[in-house]
């Protein structure tokens, strides 16, 4: 919020002049894709989100705000966010947690997803990796890992960044979206896909 209020008053300079403060969009990985949910909630400015292998914690993390809202995350997401502690500092049971994110995107309607990016791991997300590719050449091994996951990563910032554009540019731009509908099936075989309406 204080970054949004601080764009509005200026603070990108002479880039202030083209943002678009009428259509605001949000997207964060891991305790930032927390913070997205809270945002949506709270912020009437933001109109939809994007968490990226971030869980539903904090106060009324599962309340639902009827704002377009997609989860991507990785298949070993509830095995990240589902230990003892992580749970109880959300206050919840390991049933609610694995139910979380459909039971959400159900009361929340307005055009929720869930996408489970195939061979993604936690920071798959992140520069993660690209930095691991790299990280390999560099050092001439190939047991640097950064817990990026096994999915190729160009793959896997092209599939991120694609799906998090088209998201924008249907609920801030009014946009039509094939790949969000299901018509568009070119990533069909790296992301498993839900969507409630």
């Amino acid at each position: 919020e204080f970054m949004i209020d601080s764009a509005q008053h200026g603070a990108f300079g002479d880039l202030t002049l083209v943002c678009d403060f009428e259509n605001l969009g949000i997207v964060g990985h891991s305790l930032g894709g927390m913070m997205v949910n809270h945002i949506c909630r709270q912020d009437p400015r933001v109109k939809a989100g994007i968490s990226l292998d971030g869980s539903l914690m904090g106060p009324e993390a599962t309340v639902p705000f009827h704002k377009p809202f997609m989860f991507m995350i990785a298949p070993t997401f509830y095995e990240t966010f589902g230990d003892e502690e992580t749970l109880g500092f959300a206050g919840m049971t390991k049933k609610e947690f694995t139910t979380s994110l459909e039971t959400f995107c159900e009361a929340n309607g307005s055009n929720s997803y869930r996408l489970i990016l195939k061979g993604a791991d936690h920071n798959t997300f992140s520069d993660a990796p690209i930095l691991t590719d790299f990280l390999k050449q560099i050092f001439s091994t190939e047991d640097i890992k950064l817990d990026a996951g096994t999915i190729d990563g160009f793959k896997a910032v092209e599939i991120i960044r694609t799906y998090v554009g088209t998201f924008f540019d249907r609920y801030l731009k009014g946009r039509p979206s094939p790949l969000l509908d299901g018509t568009d099936k070119r990533f069909s075989a790296d992301v498993g896909f839900n969507y409630w309406a």
